[in-house]
């Protein structure tokens, strides 16, 4: 018997975890477009769809790398991270998933939320239409905690 399985796992969602009850089945999982993922470093690297900055809130498409653009719904639940270098595109670039990102000279206001906004940038100020979408909280002028929420449409 032969079974065809496809599984989507969204962005955001880097475990799969498949358990076998009955050892009389064999099982051959492929994956296609993957991309690297270094879960000790929360950071994960992919090739850029377009130029890239450092500090850009990041969207993965088709395996590459773009700026998030929270104004258009269809791109919900898409951001996955902030960029950690600049990258021309075709190059690589370094996504911190979670936890502490630095870049230095960000003016970020100590303890203020930020939210997503268009061509990946980011700004305490919630959106009004499109997607709220909180990317984290500042601990200083130079570090954010990233903290991506699920999205919450707006309109």
């Amino acid at each position: 018997m032969n079974w065809d399985i496809e599984v989507t796992i969204p962005p955001d969602n880097y475990d799969l975890e498949i358990e076998v009850e009955n050892e009389a089945y064999d099982f051959n999982i492929e994956f296609e477009n993957s991309v690297a993922v270094n879960t000790s470093e929360e950071t994960m690297t992919v090739n850029a769809g377009e130029n890239i900055s450092s500090s850009n809130v990041i969207m993965i498409v088709g395996g590459l790398a773009y700026k998030y653009q929270p104004s258009d719904q269809a791109n919900y639940g898409k951001a996955v991270g902030i960029a950690t270098n600049a990258a021309l595109t075709g190059s690589p670039v370094v996504i911190k998933l979670s936890g502490k990102v630095n870049v230095t000279g960000w003016g970020l206001s100590a303890d203020a939320l930020y939210y997503a906004t268009d061509n990946g940038a980011i700004t305490t100020t919630p959106p009004s239409s499109g997607l709220l979408n909180l990317i984290g909280i500042a601990t200083d002028t130079d570090n954010l905690i990233i903290d991506i929420d699920e999205p919450i449409i707006l309109n």
